[in-house]
């Protein structure tokens, strides 16, 4: 029993390992492990930080692994530029075909793209997938591929070069108006390139080294369908008056238009019944007559007188003449539409030399004086006392400083650029025309419209209500014998005037108002007297002697506040 007891304690003792050699054998694998773990991150991060790209990876047939990007960019074989630059590329289509080479196109190989795809092989996703793709690199290769890029205009630009020869135009559906019916011609089908798709065509075959001819399909256009409401809105026209347009004066007639439409239902079974392309056929159209026709317009415009008014001037003065027709003839026809204001200012321009205007007589200071423009108001009066008789309504009027003596005093307008305006304002329904006759020593404006059926008459009565006598300035003159008198200026009596507008309709008197009051100086009449010496004694008689008038040489005048124009006083150097 013992000896059992003994064997079982020394088997015991034998199974029992020495700590201190299990303490060490623990150590040694602990360094063996951590020396294998350093080395294989090592290896790992080493191998995932790679500067180069990694073996196995080819763009196209070429091998660029262990290559970094640069010197790949740097040694690309310039055989293939220069390959691809004379290779020819023809593109047909029906029959026809043009060639061009991919240089031609500006075609060239997209190398740093490749490159860049090329170097990005096994450097996205975790640790062990990229592991994984590096592993498969080198072990069965990644070939990136070669692609060549285009100038893509050029490229349009050659597909659309063919297709002026292929393309056939779609004709689409057409339409006139023919007597009281509608011609409707159906659209044609057409053929062309389509542009975008050629070019991918193209791009393709450039792309593949196998392809150089290249069949371009064509697609088929066809006509818009006829459309009864679309062709009815197209058709379909309301009844458009008759009317006029009057700009800068002047007035243009726009004639009346029908208005068209025909029966949408009736029209639809005829569009169903004719659906062959270019097929032609006929839809009955109704027409509806405006209310104011074109004829009726020019019937009725200017087709009465409304009035007519003459003053009568020296032939002998050229000067003043020149300057009354060249005011006449800025005015003559003249157009108005109902409401608008006609300005003499606005209508004749400012009288200046450069306008064409000359030297005639005016009014200065109470004189006669030579200044540019003269005689022009002459032109403003007669058209106002037109205007007057017209029985418009008058926006401006200004009479003059002095009478004047082609008009009893109250009827005269005077007028001078930027001071003083001649207005009145068409107070009709209609346009009116302002003639202007200028014939011999008479210049005539006549007013033209339509008139309401009214048999309707103007007068004009004109009041003195005050006389100012005119003063005699005898003037020394040494070059003028003594005892000589010689008339420099005729004197005229100034007046205070009341003007009076009668209106009657069938000859009765229906109004009879006071229409202005008009102030005018008296002229001056001024005698040049003789002071030379006569050398042999004698009686001396008084020779050219003319006495003063004692009833007025009507001539010009403005209210004396502004002293006024034509033949007018104290205004500035555009006085007329």
């Amino acid at each position: 029993m013992n000896n059992q007891i003994n064997k079982y304690e020394q088997q015991r003792n034998r199974r029992q390992v020495n700590p201190r050699i299990i303490k060490y054998g623990l150590m040694y694998f602990l360094i063996i492990f951590i020396i294998s773990s350093a080395y294989i991150g090592w290896s790992a991060y080493s191998l995932l930080n790679h500067s180069k790209i990694y073996s196995g990876v080819y763009i196209g047939d070429l091998h660029v692994g262990g290559k970094t990007k640069d010197s790949v960019i740097e040694n690309f074989p310039k055989i293939y530029q220069q390959e691809l630059d004379e290779r020819v590329i023809r593109i047909s289509s029906k029959g026809k075909s043009i060639e061009f080479t991919c240089k031609e196109i500006d075609a060239t190989y997209d190398i740093e793209n490749a490159v860049s795809q090329a170097f990005d092989v096994g450097r996205y996703g975790n640790i062990f997938s990229r592991i994984a793709t590096i592993s498969n690199a080198k072990k069965n290769k990644v070939i990136i591929p070669l692609k060549i890029k285009v100038d893509l205009d050029k490229v349009e630009s050659k597909i659309k070069e063919l297709a002026e020869q292929v393309d056939v135009p779609v004709k689409e559906y057409q339409t006139m108006i023919e007597g009281d019916r509608l011609v409707v011609i159906n659209g044609v089908s057409g053929e062309r390139i389509n542009i975008s798709e050629a070019v991918s065509i193209v791009l393709n075959a450039v792309n593949s080294k196998n392809i150089n001819n290249v069949e371009l399909p064509l697609e088929t256009v066809e006509p818009e369908k006829v459309d009864v409401d679309k062709l009815y809105e197209q058709i379909y026209k309301e009844p458009e008056d008759a009317r006029y347009e009057i700009k800068n004066y002047r007035i243009q007639v726009i004639p009346h238009k029908a208005g068209i439409s025909f029966d949408k239902a009736e029209a639809e079974e005829i569009i169903k019944n004719h659906q062959s392309e270019g097929e032609k056929y006929y839809i009955p159209l109704s027409f509806t007559q405006p209310t104011v026709l074109q004829e009726y317009i020019e019937k009725n415009l200017f087709k009465d007188k409304f009035s007519s008014f003459t003053t009568s001037f020296s032939v002998s003065y050229a000067e003043r003449i020149h300057n009354i027709n060249l005011a006449g003839n800025a005015i003559n026809g003249t157009v108005i539409g109902p409401g608008e204001v006609f300005s003499y200012n606005d209508v004749v321009g400012d009288r200046t030399y450069e306008t064409g205007y000359k030297n005639a007589k005016i009014y200065v200071g109470g004189q006669i004086v030579d200044g540019v423009g003269g005689g022009i108001c002459q032109v403003s009066t007669t058209l106002y006392n037109a205007a007057l008789f017209a029985d418009l309504e008058i926006v401006n009027r200004y009479n003059h400083s002095m009478t004047v003596s082609y008009v009893p005093p109250g009827q005269d307008a005077a007028v001078a650029y930027d001071v003083l305006d001649l207005k009145f304002r068409n107070n009709t329904e209609w346009p009116i025309r302002i003639d202007c006759i200028i014939r011999g020593g008479n210049i005539t404006f006549e007013i033209w419209g339509t008139k309401n059926g009214v048999n309707k008459t103007i007068e004009i009565e004109n009041k003195i209500i005050k006389t100012v006598p005119f003063t005699t300035k005898y003037v020394d003159d040494p070059g003028l014998e003594e005892g000589k008198t010689v008339v420099q200026q005729n004197g005229a009596n100034g007046y205070v005037v009341d003007t009076y507008k009668i209106t009657k309709i069938d000859g009765q008197v229906v109004s009879r108002k006071k229409i202005s009051t008009s102030s005018y100086m008296p002229i001056e009449h001024i005698v040049k007297r003789g002071t030379k010496k006569v050398e042999a004694p004698g009686d001396v008689k008084s020779e050219n002697v003319t006495k003063p008038d004692t009833q007025p040489e009507q001539q010009n005048t403005a209210p004396q506040e502004v002293q006024g124009d034509e033949d007018s006083a104290d205004i500035p150097s555009n006085a007329e």
